[in-house]
This record gives C-alpha cells, sequence and structure tokens, in this order.
C-alpha cells in the first residue's frame, strides 16, 4: 500500500511541473508570430524537447538516490515540457496555414489515428515489458530501455520534420511590448472566443479534475494488473481506430460544435463504468473496462479531432497563434490544476470514507462539470456549422449499406460497382456522401453519371439540389432528362430559372423532364412559364408534360389552360388535361368537359367521363355510362364507372371491390351487403339474379325498386360490373322498399 501511495505521489508531482509552464503558450504565440518562418521558429525547441528527454534513458541506471533521480526526472520533464508550450501555439498556427478549414477533420483523424495505433503498440509494448521485469534485477533496464526507445524514435520523428516545407509567414509582428500586450489581451477581449474559452475551463476540468486518480483506483482499490490496465488503452485505442476516420469526415461536413456536442454527451456518464467496478472481482472489472473503454475510444477519438478544430475555427485568422496560445495555455493551467483539485477532493473524501467509495464520489463528480461544458458549447457561434438538429437528424439516417457504398465509391471502383453504389447511395438516402455523388456528375460513364443524379435526387437536400444545379450551369451539354428530373426530386427554388430556360431546349425528351421537375419543386413562379409551354399545340410531349406539371401544383388559376387541353385532337393531351380537371375539382369547367366527351366519345375518353363525374352532378351519369359502354379494355370502363360510383356517393367501397377479382372480390361484395339485405329484402333478389349470371335482371330489379334516375339509367345500360355500383348505392341508402 506505501509503495503504491508513494507512486501516486509522484505521479502528482509531475503534474505539478506541468502547471508551471503551460502559461509559456501565450508569450510563445506572440515570440512565433514575431519570427518571418514557421518552420525556422520551431526546429530549436523541437531539438530541445528531444535532446531534454535523453537523461531519462541514463537515470535508471544511475546508483543515485532516489529524491536526487527524481528531482533530475523534473526538471528534464519541466524543460522539456516548456519547449513544448513555447512551439505549440505556431505549430498549430502553422497547421491552419497548411491545411484548408474544409479538411482539417481528414487530416487530424488521420494524425489522431496515426498516434493512438502507434501509442497503443508501444504502451502494451512497455507495459508488458515493465510487468517481465517487476521487482528482479533488470528491473532498472527495462526503464532505461523503454526511454531510450522513446527518444530514438523522437530523433526519427525529427527526420521527418526537418524534410517539412517551409512556409513563410504573412505578416509577421515585432516583438515589443505594447505589441506583446495587446496580442496576448485579443483573445480574452474577444467577447465570442471569451466563450470558447469559458467552454475549454469546463471541459478541462470535466476532463482532468480525476487526473491520475483512474489509475491510483485501479492499482490500490481493485488490485489490476498494469497489463489489463494497459489493455484498457488497446480497447482505447480500438475504439479510436474504429471511428476516428468517420468523425474527420462528419467534421468537414458538417462543423465541429454540433459534432463536438454530440460527443460530449455520449461521454457525460462514462465515468460510471469505474463506479461500477468491485474490489476483488477481477473478471468483471475487466470486462466492465474493456468494453467500456472501446466506446469510450469511439467517442473520445472524436473529441480529440473536432476540439482542437473548433479552436482552429473560431480563432481570428490573422491573430490565431495568440488565440490558440490563450486557449491552449489556459487548458494547460486548467489542466494541471484540476488534478490538484481532484486530489484535494480525494484527500477530504478519505476522512469519512473509505477509499474505494471516495474514489467514486470523485468519478461521480465529473457528470456536472461533462454537463455544464455541454452548455457552455451552445452560445458558441462557428461559421458554416450545421444546426445540432440537422446534423443529428442526418447523422441517424447512415445506414450500413450506404457507408459500404460511399467506400466502394472513394476506392475507385469499376464502372458497374460505381453505378450499384449510387443506386444504394440514394435508396439509403445519404446526405453524407452528398460531396462524392456530385464528383460523380462529371463521371466518364454516362450510366454512373445518371445514377449520380438519381441518387442527389433520392437524397432530396437544398444542398443535392445545389450539386446538380452547379454541374447542369457548368455542363449543359452534359444535361439530360436524367439530370433535369433529379432536381424536381430535390425541389429548391434556385433551380426555377435553370429548368425554366430548358423548357426551350431543342431536345423534347429535355422539354418534358424540365416541365416535370418544375411541376415537382411547385414554386408558384412555375406557373406562367409551365402554362404558356402547355398551349404549345406543335408538341406533344411538352405539352403533356406541363398539363401533368400544372395539375401537381395545382394551379387552379390558369383553368383555360385545361379548358383548351381538353380540345386537342390528340388523346393524350384530352387525358392529361382531364386529369387535371378531376384532381383539382375545377367545377367551373363542367360545361367544356362534358363537350368535350361529346365530341371525343371514343374508347379514349374514360378519363373526360370520369372528370366529368367529378364536376358534374346525376344527371351526367347517362352520357357517362354511354362513355363507359363503349370501352373496350376492363380497365378504362372500371374508370367510367368509378365516375358513376363518385355521381352516387359511393366511389370509395366500389373502388375497394373493383381492387379484388374472382372469389375474392364475391366475397368482399356479399360481406358488404349483408347488413343490408334483411332490411332490404328485394336486395337479395337482385343479389340472386347477379349470382345466376343475369346481371340486366339485378339491375333491374333495383332500379324498379329504387325509382330514382341514377338506377334507371344504369338499367338502361346494363353494363358489366354496374352492378356492383347499383348494389353499394342501394345497400348505403338503406331503402325500405320490399
Amino acid at each position: 500500500m506505501a509503495k503504491a501511495q508513494s507512486r501516486i505521489d509522484n505521479l502528482r508531482t509531475l503534474q505539478v511541473a506541468n502547471i508551471d509552464v503551460a502559461f509559456l503558450q501565450i508569450p510563445g504565440a506572440v515570440w512565433g508570430r514575431a519570427h518571418p518562418s514557421y518552420k525556422g521558429f520551431l526546429i530549436p525547441m523541437a531539438w530541445l524537447w528531444r535532446i531534454f528527454h535523453v537523461p531519462l534513458v541514463i537515470l535508471p541506471l544511475l546508483p543515485w538516490p532516489n529524491d536526487v533521480r527524481l528531482a533530475i526526472l523534473i526538471g528534464c520533464i519541466f524543460l522539456a515540457g516548456a519547449m513544448a508550450q513555447v512551439m505549440g501555439p505556431t505549430y498549430n498556427d502553422w497547421l491552419g496555414e497548411i491545411i484548408p478549414s474544409n479538411s482539417r477533420g481528414w487530416y487530424f483523424s488521420r494524425r489522431t489515428l496515426i498516434a493512438t495505433v502507434c501509442g497503443a503498440l508501444t504502451g502494451l509494448m512497455g507495459g508488458f515489458a515493465l510487468d517481465v521485469f517487476k521487482g528482479g534485477a533488470l528491473a532498472e533496464v527495462s526503464y532505461s530501455f523503454i526511454f531510450g526507445f522513446g527518444v530514438l524514435l523522437g530523433l526519427v520523428s525529427m527526420g521527418f520534420f526537418l524534410r517539412m516545407g517551409d512556409l513563410p509567414r504573412a505578416n509577421p509582428v515585432p516583438p515589443n511590448l505594447g505589441n506583446a500586450l495587446r496580442q496576448m489581451s485579443a483573445p480574452f477581449r474577444d467577447v465570442d472566443f471569451r466563450k470558447v474559452l469559458i467552454f475549454a475551463i469546463l471541459f478541462t476540468t470535466s476532463s482532468t479534475l480525476a487526473g491520475n486518480l483512474f489509475s491510483a483506483y485501479a492499482i490500490e482499490s481493485l488490485d489490476m494488473p498494469l497489463t489489463v490496465l494497459t489493455a484498457t488503452g488497446v480497447a482505447h485505442a480500438i475504439g479510436t481506430i474504429a471511428a476516428v476516420k468517420i468523425w474527420g469526415f462528419l467534421s468537414d461536413k458538417y462543423g465541429n460544435k454540433p459534432l463536438l456536442i454530440l460527443l460530449l454527451m455520449g461521454i457525460v456518464l462514462t465515468p460510471l463504468m469505474w463506479v461500477a467496478c468491485q474490489p476483488g472481482q477481477q473478471a468483471m472489472n475487466a470486462a466492465i473496462l474493456l468494453v467500456g473503454h472501446l466506446g469510450n475510444g469511439v467517442l473520445w477519438s472524436g473529441i480529440a479531432v473536432t476540439q482542437l478544430n473548433l479552436y482552429l475555427a473560431t480563432a481570428k485568422d490573422e491573430d490565431r497563434a495568440n488565440y490558440l496560445g490563450a486557449v491552449l495555455a489556459l487548458q494547460a493551467i486548467v489542466g494541471g490544476i484540476a488534478p490538484l483539485l481532484g486530489g484535494a477532493m480525494m484527500a477530504s473524501l478519505r476522512t469519512g470514507f473509505d477509499a474505494t467509495t471516495s474514489y467514486k464520489i470523485v468519478f461521480a463528480s465529473l457528470i456536472l462539470f461533462r454537463v455544464l461544458s455541454v452548455l457552455s458549447l451552445i452560445p458558441i457561434r462557428e461559421k458554416g456549422a450545421t444546426s445540432l438538429r440537422d446534423t443529428l437528424q442526418q447523422i441517424t439516417q447512415v445506414k450500413p449499406k450506404g457507408v459500404a457504398a460511399l467506400r466502394k465509391i472513394r476506392a475507385g471502383s469499376g464502372e458497374s460497382i460505381k453505378e450499384e453504389a449510387m443506386k444504394s447511395i440514394g435508396a439509403a438516402q445519404m446526405t453524407l456522401a452528398t460531396a462524392d455523388v456530385e464528383h460523380a456528375l462529371e463521371d466518364p460513364s454516362p450510366r454512373v453519371r445518371r445514377q449520380a443524379a438519381n441518387a442527389l435526387g433520392k437524397i432530396g437536400t437544398s444542398e443535392a439540389a445545389e450539386a446538380l444545379l452547379r454541374h447542369v450551369e457548368k455542363n449543359p451539354a452534359l444535361v439530360d432528362e436524367e439530370m433535369l428530373e433529379a432536381l424536381g426530386d430535390a425541389p429548391s427554388k434556385s433551380s426555377v430559372p435553370t429548368l425554366i430556360k430548358f423548357l426551350e431546349h431543342p431536345s423534347s425528351l429535355v422539354r418534358r423532364s424540365a416541365a416535370k421537375a418544375l411541376g415537382r419543386i411547385g414554386d408558384p413562379e412555375c406557373v406562367e412559364p409551365l402554362a404558356l409551354a402547355a398551349t404549345q399545340t406543335n408538341d406533344t410531349d411538352l405539352r403533356r408534360a406541363a398539363l401533368q406539371a400544372l395539375r401537381d401544383m395545382e394551379a387552379k388559376t390558369v383553368p383555360e389552360v385545361f379548358a383548351d387541353g381538353l380540345f386537342d385532337p390528340r388523346a393524350s393531351i384530352r387525358t392529361a388535361a382531364a386529369e387535371a380537371v378531376s384532381e383539382l375539382e375545377l367545377k367551373e369547367l363542367r360545361d367544356e368537359v362534358r363537350r368535350s366527351l361529346e365530341w371525343y366519345m371514343d374508347e379514349d375518353c374514360c378519363e373526360i367521363a370520369y372528370a366529368l363525374a367529378c364536376v358534374g352532378d346525376e344527371e351526367d351519369i347517362p352520357i357517362v355510362l354511354q362513355a363507359a359502354e363503349i370501352q373496350v379494355h376492363a380497365t378504362q370502363r372500371r374508370r367510367c364507372l368509378l365516375g358513376v360510383a363518385r355521381l352516387m356517393g359511393v366511389e370509395g367501397q366500389v373502388y375497394r371491390l373493383m381492387s379484388l377479382s374472382g372469389i375474392a372480390r364475391d366475397d368482399a361484395l356479399l360481406t358488404h351487403l349483408k347488413p343490408s339485405l334483411k332490411k332490404a329484402p328485394v336486395l337479395a333478389q337482385s343479389l340472386e339474379a347477379f349470382s345466376q349470371g343475369d346481371e340486366p335482371e339485378a339491375l333491374a330489379i333495383l332500379a324498379m325498386a329504387a325509382e330514382e334516375a341514377s338506377y334507371v339509367a344504369l338499367a338502361q345500360r346494363p353494363i358489366e360490373e354496374a352492378f356492383i355500383v347499383a348494389a353499394v348505392a342501394f345497400s348505403e341508402s338503406e331503402p325500405t322498399t320490399s
């Protein structure tokens, strides 16, 4: 126990060393801002940082007292930390200049991935080495080996750093006292950035208050082997590896603030996994912590990417180094003080509770600070970031099939694979893939281009519409009907002017597609150009599509356009006009519809007959039945009969029966009529005649019983299936006539 407590005290001492140098980031940013070259400023301190780690290799082998070795260790770490703090803001500022703002997530996610993999592997190796040699004659040598290996890798990394191209600073600021004070105070005077500083304080407190207490708890209370403790780091690393790339992609797409809020909400309760651990339950504790750290890795990898990106995005470009220096210094200072406060809290708790309970109270208290850090993020403004609700909505729509398709696209797959991937993305409505699908609009394969346009239409967001519109305006020669129809599927008012121009395209198919797209967009500005297109008597495709588009838009303000279409010599145009009249119930066109039906009483007039039923009254039943009588196909005849049913008030019931066939329809009809058979014996008589195949007699029985013009008209024209209409109407009226 005493040995474990001594180890904990040493860890706390090292934490104190970091507090003293954290403030150096602020003057370091000012100093770096004065240098004309980023790299020229960084190289000397990068060398010193590595040099100050060299004594750590020798210290374990020296036969000096532990207090002396500890003092040297603290001094070296102090000086190395000072170098890191001084150059940190300038290095991050350099990265901010090199990496475009819309690719920072991509870069930092990969940097985090590499650091995690390397850290996990080397940490596992180090933990294994210490466990193997612990307590033996080679224990001290194992520390030297580990430190020496780290120094070697540091020198290798310096070689790669020296190969990086330099970037001159655009506007160096001379390092006089006045400029220095103004630069150091600028972030604290910026009202918007002060919100970022408040968040940094709360978040850092929430993540560092427990400090090394997690490790201390694992060692003191849980008696956890170092190998298991290190394995939790490996589990954390696995979670990071699995998720970090997608967090980078999401941060570039949606911004850092909404993503960071979601991630912080995810880690609010993660300290409870330590609370759930019980002393002496090694297997259970290992399972809880390994699974918990796997989830932690997923969440914290996103935080690692978005947190620094948020600082970069909210800092002023011309003074980025000072802003970063301020927030990182504040973060480092709080990160040094918070663990001391956590330690003091722990010491105070231990006067009234046992060690295990005290640890758990500290861990549970982290939840409060994490909730506060989430709340402090809400007022921060990040330019170009998507709202939290939209981000959450779009992320929750992501499906595994869509993600797999996106990976295939990015892997440079073949034509057929890419085409199928586009279909999958469209079916999944994967908004995350909008940029990748937009890129495919310029694919050499027309099949891929068409599927890409179709996918954007199915995604249906304003961003997808803008992508289609950019392509259409940039590449008019590549525009085909699929792309224009996709603009209608992803409706955006900004597409209207471009689509109107395509109403005059040389290709009739393109003109037709433009009209359809305008109808789906449904903006009032589309009515006039579509009405004009609907009068083009020499363009069948365009006129029909324009009439259908006006119908879809419910354009009741141009009834004259539909009236004109009712008298077109082409049946397809008359049908389109009639469909619009029936759906919009343009009762003012009753006379025009009736006259059109009289003029064009042929096998193509069923839709006009139904339109008359929609805008007329029971007096129109005879002419509708006349139209039904001459229809060749059952579908067209039934359409006319549905018109009669509509006029008699039973269209819905008749439609359901006509949707069936054979025995199923007869059974449904009997079920529908059964409640009325006892009340109206005549209905049973007519049903008996119908079941024996004598439909005219069945109609005549109902007409004689009802003594109404509509039933008489049906009996005079005993059209096949007309009995269904008459019987349902008769049962609904529930006559008492026998």
